[in-house]
């Protein structure tokens, strides 16, 4: 792996979830170099933990520590545990995410958003062989309910917890950021659970470009 070194910015990242409270302290592991990703998870505020298995089916909620935004604690669970997947708790992170199967799911998008592919489509993405997982900033703790006719489309939120990038699956790939540094945009009000008598929506038709 190249070297890569943590911006200043790293180091002023967010402390919301207090180093105290996970194992990954220890001041005997020296900072290894960090994976791009994984820098600019603690840039972003994401709250993310260490997940010890490398299958594809393995839980995402099978952490160690505490899921902590702290790039110091971040960089002793790195050391600890070179090889290790990572996972993303949603609402911790004042996130929502909007995974789409890419192989039936675009249709029901369609349905879901009004086809009205405006600026939510340029929030920062990231994707594996079969899905394509879009990140947005929301307050809310719920995502909206989808029915039989949305297949293909998954919203996670408040509790939810997710393997984000640099995870890697043995035998069937990894995940990767579409755009490492895209922005990301408040969630589109058809991704949320929609408030009584609320007919908001976007406007800006436009294709969905494959990447």
């Amino acid at each position: 792996m190249s070297e890569t070194k943590a911006p200043p910015a790293a180091q002023n990242a967010a402390r919301s979830m207090r180093a105290s409270s996970s194992p990954f302290t220890d001041s005997s592991f020296d900072p290894p170099d960090l994976d791009p990703s994984i820098i600019l998870a603690a840039e972003l505020g994401f709250a993310i933990a260490p997940v010890l298995t490398q299958s594809r089916c393995a839980s995402a909620r099978s952490y160690a520590g505490a899921p902590s935004n702290d790039i110091d604690v971040i960089t002793r669970a790195a050391a600890r545990y070179p090889s290790c997947n990572w996972t993303l708790h949603v609402g911790a992170s004042n996130l929502a995410v909007l995974e789409i199967d890419t192989r039936i799911g675009y249709v029901p998008l369609s349905t879901l958003c009004h086809s009205s592919f405006g600026r939510w489509t340029q929030t920062l993405q990231f994707r594996d062989a079969t899905s394509r997982f879009f990140i947005f900033r929301s307050n809310k703790q719920r995502g909206r309910s989808l029915d039989r006719r949305f297949q293909g489309i998954k919203i996670h939120s408040g509790n939810a917890f997710l393997l984000i990038p640099p995870s890697n699956f043995v035998g069937s790939g990894g995940l990767a950021y579409i755009r490492l540094h895209a922005p990301i945009v408040d969630a589109p009000a058809w991704v949320l659970e929609p408030e009584p008598n609320s007919n908001e929506r976007e406007e800006i038709p436009s294709p969905l470009l494959a990447a």
